[in-house]
Formats: structure tokens, C-alpha cells, sequence
């Protein structure tokens, strides 16, 4: 395209259109010369013809006030003069826009097309999808509701310092967020914003509970504003099957005051989300007239034709930051307790050339550094996960404790790489018939030298997980339920689809989707 560029020396006004477009609406009014509302006027007629105006807030002028001013006064008199001709001209457009006044800027500074909200997000941090921990699925919640044409702004509450180039990496350019805030602006913000939005998502049980803190005297600032639980997952089950795990069982009596606590957060909000058919049915039994959808994950298959003969690796992915964590315990767990039965049972089933664990993902955990040896490989974050899935025959998720849904299975299985799991895994993804699974350190270890020395079974187990990533996480239908429950549609797949998808039906109807 050729662009046409100009400079208005007064207002200090930055234009670039298409040419053709600039000519077609006949460029800048004359009636406005010498300067001064030519480019609103410009940009109205923009709108009115359905085109869009973009800010971009990397572009900087250096503007020296009334500087071209060729007497005193003249500039304030064509702004005077010009105002009137501009109010002539667009007195629809005029009545539809907010009164000049500061609690009106944010609503007046994003116009949105009829039918399109306003959706504030508050979650732990920017949704950096490479760090795992449910991001990738909040960074896709974001994603679609931006794409919808909704104006969203995101509060990162726990972790609100991030670099700019990763924000700008994870979250659309048009995603408001509001970073250096955190828990101690939240009341102020809030306040700041009142009745702004028309939806609320909250993630997460523990940001449940600082909003409810600090809303519990202004209920005002909420008005009007529906609110969205993203549950996720029952966290208070993951904390009492750790403690068992760990030999520190929970209390019977303690464990369901936990477990009550944690579904009481659900009570202020007027739609529920979770990641699993299992989680939803606790929030269903704890409030059943409330609507409760399930929104797992969103992916296409994509499975990587690497032969089987050419694969020699066992898979860990995770982030790895500190020793208690979920992915650390299982990492230990699996080295230290499968890694040594595994590599017996390979010899037996008679595989000459001893195997290698790759662990990829970023690793400040000791625990896990301790780890490191010949045959296991501390690799660290890396930027692309494909070559590590094109090399490995097997993925090992040997998770004991953990809620909601592991994003890293997911994407394993849509590379068309074939699990193997804990039991609490499997039961997560609903895919104990296809997966095997087991808690027991030799049941594992045999499931692993399975699929590692048997290739028709590999290759079975292959077809099984590319099939249920195809059914389980088709793009359009993680759309549909992200935009019906943020504007107040409940008829939606709560559990799953209503046809089992092919891979090539799944795949169609999402890249169908995607087009229009």
C-alpha cells in the first residue's frame, strides 16, 4: 500500500492511511483550514464507514504548543470557529458519545461496536503461557474475548511487575493492563473504575478472597457488574491429598471445613467456571441452581510424524521453581522410584541402548538439580517444545498432587506423543481407558517400557490421545463457552460436546471458525 502522511502543525495530530481510502473520503475538510478538527472530523467519517482508529501508544511526537501561532489569540479563535462546524457536522455521533468528565475517559477513550462489554480479569500475574500453572488457558481466555471485539482489561494481582516486551508477547495489543498495582491498589482502582465494567472474571479461589475483603464495604464499585468465578479447581483437595501424600494426613473434620470454605467463595458470583466435569460437580452440589460450565483447554492436534525407530527419550515438562511444588515432588518421585525398575524392564524386553530423561522447563528447584546425570538431562526453559516432543517416544506425568487439568498433558498428546500417568492424572483428564496410569512405582515403570519397546502399542496409544485431544479441547468450542458465560448465555456445553469429534472434523471446524 501507499500511505499518505501528514503532519497537522497546530494540534499535532499523526495520521497514516491507505491512499486510496484518504481519497475516497476526500481527504481533510477544507472548511476546517487553516487547522484544528480536520483529523476528528477524518476520523469520524472513519467510523461512520466501519472503519477502525488505532492508537499506538510506541508512536511519539514532540508537539510545541500553539508554536506556528501567527498572532496572539488566532489559535484559540479557529479552535472556537472550527468546534462549531464540527458540532454541525456529526451531532448523531456527538449525542452517542459519554459527557466530558474524568470518570467517563476510560469508557470514552475504546468505542465498542453495539453488544460488546467491558470485562475487567483479575488473576495472579499477566497470563505468560510458557510458565504452565493454568496460564496457557487464562492467556487463551483473554485472547478470545479480545478477538470478540469485548475491551478487556487485565489486574494482575499477586504478581504485578512484568517486563513489557513479555506482556506484549502474551496478551493481545489492544488488552489493557495494569501492571505496578497489585494488592495494595486493588481498592483504589477499583474505586477509581466504579461501574465501568460490565463483567468481572476472577481466577483463582485466593483472589476470590481479597476481592470479597476489599469490596465488603463498597458494593458500589461493583454495581451492575456481573461477576465470573474461574474457579479452576477445588484447591483445598489438592492441598489435602498432598498432606497424605506427603504422610501428614488432614483431618477428616478439618479437611470438609477446608473444602466448604473454599465452595463458600462461589456464592458472590453469578457464573461458575471450571476446568473438569469432576471439579465441576462440587460446585454443582454445593450451589445447584447457580450455572457452573466447564472450560478446559484449547488446542488443535498436531500430531509430529517422527518414526518410532528415531525416537530414544523419555519426556518431563514443567516448571520446576521451587522444591515444594507439584512438578518437583513428581519429578523426584519418578527418578528416584520408576527411573531404576524402568530401566530393568527395558533390558528385559531387550533394548540395548539405555534411554535418557529430558526435563524441560524452567528449574530453580534443588531437589530436582540434585537430579542430573548421564541419563537424566536438566535442560532448563527452552523456546520451542516441538523438537523435544519429535524426540522423545514417551511422556511421563507422574503427578501426585495437583488440581484442575496439566496443560503439558494436553499439549503432549495434541504432538501426538503417547502418556503415561498417576492415577490422579488420568481421572483428571477423564482418560483412565486410554492412558495407562498407576501410583504404584512398578506398575509405572512397566507401562513405560510398554510403550517404549513396543511399537504397535505405541503407535495405539498414539492414534488414542491425538483422538481425545480432537474431542476434548476443539478451539470453538472453548470459544463458545468463554463468550456465553461472560455475556450471561448459560446454554452452553457444560460438560462436553454433544458429538464425539474426528480429528479431521474437529480440525475443520475450528480452522472454519477461525476464518470467520
Amino acid at each position: 500500500y501507499r500511505y499518505v502522511r501528514d503532519v497537522d502543525y497546530c494540534s499535532g495530530a499523526f495520521l497514516m492511511t491507505r491512499r486510496a481510502l484518504f481519497d475516497e473520503l476526500g481527504g481533510f475538510d477544507e472548511v476546517f483550514a487553516p487547522a484544528y478538527y480536520e483529523e476528528s472530523d477524518y476520523c469520524v467519517r472513519l467510523w461512520e464507514r466501519g472503519h477502525r482508529v488505532v492508537y499506538d501508544p510506541l508512536v511519539r511526537l514532540h508537539h510545541f504548543e500553539f508554536a506556528s501561532d501567527q498572532s496572539s489569540g488566532r489559535a484559540i479563535e479557529l479552535q472556537t470557529r472550527n468546534r462549531v462546524h464540527f458540532v454541525a457536522r456529526h451531532p448523531e455521533f456527538l449525542a452517542q458519545r459519554p459527557l466530558p468528565a474524568l470518570e467517563n475517559i476510560v469508557k470514552a477513550r475504546q468505542r465498542l461496536a453495539p453488544g460488546k462489554l467491558r470485562v475487567l480479569i483479575i488473576d495472579d500475574r499477566v497470563p505468560l503461557g510458557w510458565l504452565g500453572q493454568g496460564y496457557p488457558r487464562a492467556a487463551r481466555i483473554v485472547q478470545e474475548l479480545a478477538a470478540a471485539g469485548h475491551a478487556v482489561t487485565h489486574y494482575p494481582l499477586q504478581f504485578p511487575h512484568e517486563r513489557a516486551q513479555d506482556v506484549a508477547r502474551a496478551l493481545p495489543a489492544n488488552v489493557e493492563v495494569i501492571v505496578d498495582s497489585g494488592l495494595a491498589g486493588l481498592g483504589p482502582f477499583l474505586s477509581s473504575r466504579a461501574g465501568c465494567y460490565d463483567v468481572l472474571i476472577v481466577s483463582r479461589p485466593h483472589n476470590m478472597q481479597v476481592l470479597k475483603a476489599v469490596t465488603r464495604d463498597h458494593a458500589d464499585w461493583l454495581h451492575g457488574t456481573r461477576v465470573v468465578f474461574d474457579a479452576e479447581a477445588l484447591f483445598s483437595l489438592r492441598d489435602i491429598v498432598k498432606a497424605e501424600v506427603l504422610g501428614q494426613p488432614t483431618d477428616a473434620e478439618e479437611g470438609q471445613r477446608r473444602i466448604h470454605e473454599e465452595l463458600t467463595l462461589s456464592e458472590s458470583a453469578d457464573v461458575i467456571l471450571t476446568v473438569s466435569p469432576r471439579e465441576a460437580e462440587h460446585y454443582r452440589s454445593h450451589r445447584p441452581n447457580r450455572p457452573v460450565h466447564v472450560l478446559g483447554h484449547a488446542m488443535l492436534p498436531v500430531p509430529i510424524d517422527t518414526p518410532f525407530a528415531q525416537r530414544q527419550a523419555f519426556l518431563f515438562v514443567g516448571a520446576l521453581l521451587d522444591n515444594d511444588t507439584p512438578n518437583a515432588d513428581s519429578l523426584v518421585w519418578f527418578v528416584r522410584e520408576v527411573w531404576p525398575l524402568l530401566r530393568t524392564e527395558l533390558v528385559d524386553a531387550g533394548v540395548r541402548e539405555a534411554p535418557v530423561l529430558d526435563v524441560v522447563g524452567p528449574c530453580n528447584a534443588s531437589a530436582v538439580q540434585a537430579l542430573a546425570g548421564p541419563d537424566v538431562c536438566i535442560h532448563g526453559a527452552v523456546a520451542d517444545l516441538q523438537p523435544w516432543f519429535a524426540r522423545a517416544r514417551v511422556f511421563v506425568v507422574p503427578t501426585r498432587y495437583a488440581a484442575g487439568i496439566p496443560y503439558k498433558a494436553h499439549e503432549a498428546a495434541a504432538h501426538g506423543l503417547p502418556l503415561v500417568s498417576t492415577r490422579l492424572i488420568a481421572e483428571q483428564l477423564g482418560w483412565t481407558e486410554i492412558v495407562p496410569n498407576s501410583d504404584d512405582p512398578t506398575a509405572f515403570a512397566q507401562y513405560c517400557a510398554k510403550l517404549y519397546s513396543d511399537q504397535d502399542a505405541w503407535t495405539a496409544a498414539r492414534h488414542a490421545v491425538v483422538q481425545a485431544v480432537a474431542r476434548d479441547c476443539a478451539p470453538h468450542i472453548f470459544r463458545d463457552v468463554v463468550l456465553r458465560a461472560v455475556q450471561g448465555d448459560h446454554q452452553v456445553y457444560v460438560d462436553a460436546p454433544p458429538n464425539a469429534y474426528t480429528l479431521a472434523g474437529a480440525r475443520d471446524a475450528a480452522q472454519d471458525r477461525d476464518r470467520s
